[in-house]
């Protein structure tokens, strides 16, 4: 996997001019997306629960999709979570079960002469059996780009009702990419709490997330921010945290370096630096993760007792990954609030400055984030997890 953000910018075409033109390469109807997802396209979507039921359908409602796209969406499944039915346009029926692709409806002597003829037609041995295709294609290693689809992910929407009422948890599972901030933003409505969040977002170019789920719901703060995030923003992904610094180089993000001792100094040593210099550093820190490359099943498998790190690029329009589209837009679809019980209540930060209470948290977040996603249109979420700092309300 290659790494930088100043390689090139694009108008969102895929990055394949180093690739030989493929005239086999599988065309998906994007028509069908949304059907395409009723069968699972990665084993995450497993999670996600507006396809549990659908990836148990009966045949009645199978999918029906062509053979191209059948072969495609194995290839982003997980073999060891997917299930379901399909049907392809031809009237042929699969069963995913055990990690294995079934026929389902093998039909008569005169069925199977017909099949056969027609792959003699293609070119194909009359024996050929589509079925141990499909599985093959199940079993191919998903990569790490696409193993971060956002079909994988569950829309905050979905389990509002349940998880926007505080002490409620869903019992459905779900599975979040999230980002947190300081509790004194969402006071003064700053950063990923103003109502141009996304707009500020895409000017850092890369920030620090996590992925959470009903099992492992860890952060680094108790307030944040659910995102929509592409696959192709995707930079890295460890189960540990990864002390990274996505705001190296940034003049007037000195203030949230983790490494530096002294944020004054830091922003001397950066206004002293051309400006290529300062631009050159993030590239240095990206290169330092990108042997992080763990699909978010392998994440959330490896999370222990603490947050584990996701670095996404916020910036549209760039080229990464070899082969895929460029960056496109992180989008914001919901606030949470992880209710962590251990809150202490009289506590101090080592400048003496008051830690609020987990019901304090709860006030503040309910007095300030409520309005905001009500103007942006989005859910506010209760999360039953725990975070990793204790906020207080001054720097």
């Amino acid at each position: 996997m290659t790494i930088g953000l100043n390689i090139s910018h694009s108008n969102g075409v895929t990055n394949d001019s180093t690739r030989p033109a493929n005239s086999h390469q599988p065309k998906i109807n994007p028509d069908l997306n949304e059907s395409l997802k009723r069968i699972a396209p990665s084993g995450a979507s497993l999670k996600h629960p507006s396809l549990k039921q659908s990836v148990a359908a009966t045949k009645s409602v199978a999918v029906t999709i062509s053979m191209d796209e059948a072969m495609t969406t194995m290839k982003d499944m997980n073999k060891n979570k997917a299930q379901g039915y399909f049907t392809l346009h031809d009237g042929r029926q699969y069963e995913i079960q055990g990690g294995q692709v079934l026929r389902q409806n093998k039909g008569g002597r005169s069925i199977q002469v017909r099949e056969g003829t027609v792959k003699i037609m293609q070119g194909k041995s009359p024996s050929s059996s589509d079925a141990k295709k499909l599985t093959e294609a199940l079993h191919e290693p998903v990569s790490f780009v696409r193993s971060w689809k956002s079909a994988g992910f569950t829309p905050p929407t979905s389990v509002s009702g349940e998880m926007g009422i505080r002490g409620h948890q869903s019992k459905q599972d779900f599975q979040f990419i999230v980002h947190t901030a300081n509790i004194r933003q969402l006071v003064e409505g700053t950063g990923i709490f103003s109502i141009d969040a996304e707009k500020a977002m895409s000017s850092w170019d890369v920030i620090c997330t996590s992925i959470v789920n009903q099992d492992k719901t860890f952060t680094y703060g108790s307030v944040g921010v659910i995102l929509k995030v592409p696959e192709q923003n995707v930079l890295a992904a460890s189960p540990e945290d990864l002390m990274s610094e996505p705001n190296v180089g940034l003049i007037d993000r000195t203030d949230r370096l983790v490494n530096a001792p002294d944020d004054d100094e830091a922003k001397s040593l950066y206004e002293s630096m051309p400006s290529f210099k300062r631009s050159g550093l993030l590239k240095e820190e990206l290169a330092r993760h990108q042997k992080h490359t763990n699909t978010p099943d392998e994440v959330l498998e490896k999370t222990r007792r603490e947050r584990n790190e996701i670095l996404i690029c916020t910036s549209a329009g760039v080229n990464i990954h070899e082969g895929h589209k460029a960056t496109g837009k992180v989008e914001i679809a919901g606030f949470f609030l992880n209710d962590d019980s251990r809150t202490p209540i009289g506590e101090v930060d080592w400048k003496g400055n008051a830690i609020p209470s987990q019901d304090e948290k709860y006030a503040l977040f309910k007095k300030h984030a409520e309005p905001l996603a009500h103007k942006l249109g989005v859910p506010i979420i209760y999360l039953n997890g725990t975070a990793d700092t204790y906020e207080s309300m001054v720097d």
